[in-house]
C-alpha cells in the first residue's frame, strides 16, 4: 500500500478477501510500501478495518514496513484490526500455532529454534517468515507450513530466472522433507507498474478440475494438498477444508 496502490485498488483487495469468508487472515509482510504518507492521507486504515476473519487478522513485518519506519508502521497498524507478530507465537482455538518471525531486517530478531520453545510441537504450526531464506532449516526442524512472500517470482520476466537461483524456492508450493513450503508472487506489485511472464496469486473457489495429493505433517494431522487445474491452491487438513489465498507479497486466507 502506498502511492502505487492506494485506496481504491484496496478497496478491490479487501472486497476480494472478505468474498472468501476466511476464518483466518494471515500477511506475510509488505503491506506497506515505502512510506506512510499516502495511507494516512488516503485513510487506507478505514479499508483494513473492513477485513472480516473470526479467528483473527496476524502479519509479520516485511523489509518494506523497515524501509517506511518500523516505529511508524507499527503505531499505522495499532489503529487497524490486524494484530501484528513479532517473534512471537500465537495460538488460535482450534490449536494451530501462528510463529510470527520479525523480518531480517532486525538483525537481532530471534532464531527460529529459540521461538519453536515457545510453541506445542504436538500441535500444528504455521510459520510467518517474510523473506524466504533458510528454507532447509525450517524443514529440519519440522514446521508444518511456511508461508513467505518478498520475491514478488521476479515480476518481470527474466528478473525470475534471478529470483529462482537466488532463493531455495522462490515462488509456489514445495513439499520438502517435513515442511510444506508457500511462497506468494503476491496480489499487488512493487515498483512498475505492471507484470511480465509471472503472475499475482490469488486463489478463489473454483469448479476447476483438482488433482488430490494425500501427505502427513504429524502424528495427528493428515493434509491433503490440492491443485486446480485453473492454478489455485487448495489445503485440506483432515476432514476440514481450508482454502489458502495468496495476497500483496505474503498475504492469504484460510477457510473451513
Amino acid at each position: 500500500l502506498g502511492y502505487g496502490t492506494g485506496k481504491a485498488m484496496l478497496k478491490e483487495y479487501v472486497d476480494m478477501i472478505n468474498a472468501q469468508h476466511p476464518d483466518l487472515i494471515l500477511i506475510g509482510g509488505d503491506l506497506i510500501d515505502n512510506s506512510l504518507t499516502p495511507l494516512y492521507k488516503e485513510n487506507m486504515a478505514e479499508e483494513l478495518a473492513r477485513l472480516k476473519a473470526p479467528l483473527g487478522i496476524y502479519m509479520v513485518p516485511g523489509n518494506h514496513e523497515y524501509i517506511s519506519g518500523i516505529d511508524e508502521s507499527v503505531r499505522f497498524l495499532k489503529d487497524t484490526p490486524i494484530q501484528l507478530l513479532r517473534d512471537s507465537v500465537v495460538t488460535l482455538p482450534n490449536g494451530v500455532q501462528i510463529i510470527g518471525r520479525d523480518d531480517r531486517s532486525n538483525r537481532s530478531r530471534h532464531s527460529l529454534p529459540t521461538l519453536l520453545k515457545q510453541a506445542d510441537r504436538s500441535k500444528p504450526i504455521i510459520l510467518l517468515d517474510h523473506q524466504p531464506y533458510n528454507l532447509a532449516k525450517t524443514d529440519s526442524l519440522g514446521i508444518d507450513l511456511q508461508f513467505s512472500g518478498h520475491t514478488h517470482h521476479g515480476q518481470i520476466w527474466p528478473m525470475s530466472l534471478i529470483t529462482d537461483r537466488i532463493y531455495e524456492q522462490s515462488h509456489g508450493y514445495r513439499k520438502w522433507s517435513q515442511s510444506h513450503i508457500y511462497v506468494s508472487s503476491g496480489l499487488s506489485l512493487w515498483g512498475p507498474p505492471f507484470r511480465i511472464g509471472t503472475n499475482s496469486d490469488i486463489s478463489s473457489e473454483s469448479d476447476g478440475e483438482i488433482v488430490l495429493t494425500k501427505v502427513s505433517i504429524s502424528e495427528n494431522i493428515t493434509i491433503f494438498v490440492a491443485y486446480l487445474r485453473n492454478g489455485d491452491t487448495l489445503f485440506y487438513f483432515g476432514d476440514s477444508v481450508f482454502i489458502i489465498c495468496s495476497h500483496k507479497s505474503g498475504k492469504f486466507s484460510i477457510r473451513r
